[in-house]
């Protein structure tokens, strides 16, 4: 598992489901607040509650970021 915090993976993961979703047509600029309907932990994330809560929160918060700017 990388050094990175569950935060910051979390954002990651989320900013780049949205540039996926974008380019394939499933997601616009309109789904930024709707991050939440499309958050997914990946298997092999292995988090406890507060750490997976973290992940979610950067998870959503990396989706808004890119579609927000669309």
């Amino acid at each position: 598992m990388s050094s990175a915090s569950a935060y910051d993976r979390g954002h990651a993961a989320g900013y780049a489901a949205a540039v996926d979703r974008e380019h394939a047509g499933d997601a616009t600029a309109e789904d930024a607040d709707n991050g939440v309907v499309w958050f997914t932990i990946p298997a092999d994330e292995h988090l406890d509650a507060d750490a997976a809560t973290e992940y979610e929160r950067g998870w959503v918060l990396g989706w808004s970021e890119y579609l927000s700017t669309r």
